[in-house]
């Protein structure tokens, strides 16, 4: 999709260093090596408690509300 020309990636440089020195492909900003991805979940509502899902829900809360690098340490720990 992205070689037709209609659509923009990012690509590991290693898989596509050949392509970008026989010009099938141009690094559009090849200092930027990162970009950040929303995250959803969808879970289904029947009122029964399940200690499992609202662990899963209040990890995946507990980082979107975080923006520091010490996200994954603030996280509740699943019950014993």
């Amino acid at each position: 999709m992205i070689l037709s020309g209609a659509y923009l990636g990012f690509m590991l440089d290693k898989l596509v260093r050949d392509r970008v020195d026989t010009g099938d492909l141009k690094a559009l900003v090849p200092d930027r090596k990162h970009y950040e991805l929303g995250v959803a979940s969808i879970v289904h509502s029947h009122g029964k408690a399940n200690r499992a899902r609202e662990l899963f829900i209040d990890c995946v809360q507990g980082l979107h509300r975080r923006t520091s690098a010490t996200a994954l340490a603030d996280l509740p720990k699943p019950p014993i």
